[in-house]
């Protein structure tokens, strides 16, 4: 079993562009998604969502969503009873939930309203029935849905945690959805609880980390452990419990990084068929492996962009990874590729 650790970490790959695949867009594009299999990609152009067939790479553009003149942050899926569908947030501070099989109609199936502010970041839980939002209000709401009958369901606001004291920038959820992580520009962060009782659920804060800078960044790698990426720094931080259960930094790992700005979108993702998780530094998508043997961080691959202004999402199984390129104003299209040292 240790053997098949370090021989994983040390796969050699890539992600090369498939640059006849490339797609012109001179809109803002703050978010794209992949579905689970990875026939649909959502991407947000300003105040409107561009719906594209994906097919090994391709992009074949099927609908056009009209929103409201406010730009669209955060774009996510999710399923219910089996129907594919999707939350999108935008700085109007509304989040609206769609349906894939609705699309034509322009309608969506239900308005959400509690923020004041921007809406900065979005995470659903394992079972697709609860989610949290993030805010530039400075608040965390935890929403749940309730059957209303066999085929819908209503998201109602449950819970609002009013732990940050400045804008909410990145949430994260364990699979098992019983923590959940937070940092904001308060330059805090917060570790919650999740309690579930029947299908209603309540976040109990935990502990409070006080930290040097801000982060944009922040992910579960698994159950327990999570990784924190602090503003442009040129160290991503793996956070573990100690005997006490409070979460301590373990380790600084060296990463590629810029010193130049960054944005606050571009979510990191882990990727479980390969092993690994991406998150974003400034021009630096960084690929990091966790070993369980001896818990520790290793940097597998960078892909350096020629500006920090990228947003993008790799598919579920890691083999696409789709970026909107300000500078260039094109949405491109890289494939995962093992590298062969015997051929290069």
């Amino acid at each position: 079993m240790q053997q098949q650790q370090i021989q994983r970490d040390q796969v050699k790959f890539c992600y090369e562009l498939l640059s006849e695949l490339t797609i012109p867009q001179k809109q803002v594009c703050n978010a794209i998604a992949f579905n689970q299999n990875k026939e649909l990609l959502l991407v947000c152009c300003d105040n409107n969502i561009k719906v594209y067939q994906f097919n090994d790479g391709y992009l074949k553009l099927i609908q056009i969503l009209s929103k409201s003149r406010f730009t669209i942050t955060v774009l996510t899926f999710f399923n219910y009873n089996r129907k594919c569908q999707f939350l999108s947030g935008s700085c109007d501070s509304f989040i609206e939930v769609r349906s894939i099989n609705q699309l034509r109609s322009q309608k969506y199936i239900q308005k959400l309203d509690s923020h004041k502010r921007a809406i900065s970041c979005l995470v659903i839980g394992q079972n697709q029935k609860m989610f949290l939002s993030g805010s530039m209000d400075q608040k965390i709401k935890l929403w749940s849905c309730y059957q209303q009958n066999q085929g819908s369901c209503q998201w109602s606001c449950q819970q609002t945690i009013k732990g940050h004291m400045n804008s909410v920038y990145a949430l994260d959820i364990n699979s098992k959805q019983n923590k959940a992580v937070s940092c904001g520009y308060d330059d805090k962060m917060l570790i919650m609880e999740i309690i579930q009782n029947m299908e209603t659920y309540q976040l109990v804060l935990k502990q409070k980390i006080s930290l040097l800078n801000f982060s944009f960044r922040i992910l579960f790698i698994n159950d327990s452990d999570f990784i924190f990426q602090s503003y442009c720094g040129k160290n991503l931080q793996l956070l573990q419990q100690d005997q006490n259960e409070k979460y301590v930094i373990t380790q600084f790992l060296p990463v590629q990084c810029k010193s130049q700005p960054c944005n606050i979108f571009f979510k990191p993702q882990y990727i479980n068929s390969k092993g690994f998780f991406a998150c974003k530094n400034s021009q630096n998508l960084n690929f990091v492996y966790h070993n369980p043997v001896n818990n520790e961080l290793v940097l597998l691959y960078s892909l350096s962009f020629d500006n920090y202004e990228q947003y993008g999402s790799l598919s579920e199984d890691g083999e696409y990874l789709i970026t909107w390129d300000q500078k260039l104003e094109k949405i491109e299209v890289r494939k995962y590729k093992i590298i062969d040292d015997q051929n290069n």
